[in-house]
């Protein structure tokens, strides 16, 4: 009589979103990439994703620091600047012009930010309404980069 052959495990079926997970761990992983060997991070790196970061941190100070209830977007515009720097620093590498549109709007960022301050503080709920604003469009806009790029890790 010839022993039983043990039939050969299926494979799992994978489903569509199972290593989402994974994929958002891996996005939030490295904030800065590594700029060893030929990572497209090397070339502008640093000289754009600083001004987005600081670009967006001083945006946040204007609109969010004089509410202490939207304090807590100040980390929103933290993680786009952080991440998302990231991101348009690598997109930079292939299109060297977004290099000069992001310090020329981090230029005026600096020129018309305090400006902008000055105006919103004469009219409090015009600040608040544009704070709020501000602020959730900067939030939608990230989680749309953040869940496009993990969908597309995804496929």
């Amino acid at each position: 009589m010839k022993p039983p052959v043990a039939e050969p495990d299926e494979p799992e079926e994978r489903r569509p979103g199972d290593g989402r997970l994974e994929l958002l761990k891996a996005y939030f992983s490295r904030p800065f990439p590594s700029r060893e060997g030929f990572s497209a991070y090397r070339s502008p790196g640093a000289a754009v994703h600083g001004p987005i970061l600081l670009g967006n941190l001083f945006l946040a100070a204007i609109l969010c620091l004089p509410y202490p209830a939207l304090w807590p977007f100040i980390l929103v515009y933290l993680a786009a600047g952080l991440y998302g720097g990231r991101d348009v620093a690598v997109l930079c590498h292939y299109a060297p012009v977004l290099t000069l549109v992001v310090w020329a709007l981090f230029f005026v960022l600096l020129v018309y930010g305090p400006r902008l301050f000055q105006a919103l503080q004469t009219r409090p709920m015009l600040h608040l309404i544009v704070s709020v604003s501000a602020s959730l469009i900067v939030l939608a806009v990230f989680a749309f980069h953040v869940w496009r790029t993990i969908r597309r890790g995804d496929e």
